[in-house]
């Protein structure tokens, strides 16, 4: 199938708001990389991401201007604003803290983050929205001095909540049509 190369204006407004929730993700990790100073504002633009990646889909369907690009656009900006930003973010903020978790906090991050996203590509096409649990539990705990074993422990429950969250409640529907049915 051959690619178009316009857009209908029904496309593109869905698109500028993917790409705007792309620049988001972009700039909390620069701003994380800033310093302290800046983590609070980071973690508002992966929170302001979030809103943008939730407005974009509803948008595209509202105005019928779907795409297959769009759709794989999404995906990239998911790994962008919710995986890679909330993952330099959290390595930042426990760079002080937590030295000995750090990268493996992380790097559960990202991989959570994708295993999420291929989870859904293959199965739900709309990739329902999930919160980033992580990102906020971590800058919690950065002030409240917690052992690093006790944040690990957090940190596990968290990202488990996230990635197989999805697979519990796919069990509770199918108990419940099989319940229904007899």
């Amino acid at each position: 199938m051959p690619l178009k190369n316009n857009m209908s204006w029904r496309q593109l407004l869905p698109t500028l708001v993917t790409l705007a929730a792309m620049l988001c993700g972009f700039f909390s990790m620069l701003l994380a990389l800033e310093g302290s100073a800046h983590f609070m504002l980071a973690a508002q633009f992966i929170m302001l991401a979030m809103i943008l990646d939730g407005l974009d889909g509803n948008l595209a369907r509202h105005l019928k201007g779907t795409s297959t690009f769009g759709a794989e656009l999404d995906t990239y900006v998911d790994m962008t604003a919710f995986g890679l930003a909330p993952a330099i973010l959290i390595y930042q903020v426990s760079l002080q803290t937590y030295i000995g978790w750090r990268v493996l906090m992380t790097a559960m991050v990202v991989l959570s983050g994708v295993i999420r996203l291929a989870r859904f590509k293959v199965s739900d096409p709309e990739r329902g929205q999930a919160p980033c649990i992580v990102l906020v539990i971590m800058l919690f705990l950065r002030d409240m001095h917690l052992a690093p074993k006790a944040a690990l422990a957090i940190l596990f429950l968290g990202v488990s909540y996230v990635v197989f969250g999805p697979v519990y409640m796919d069990l509770m529907k199918r108990r419940c049509r099989t319940n229904s049915a007899t």
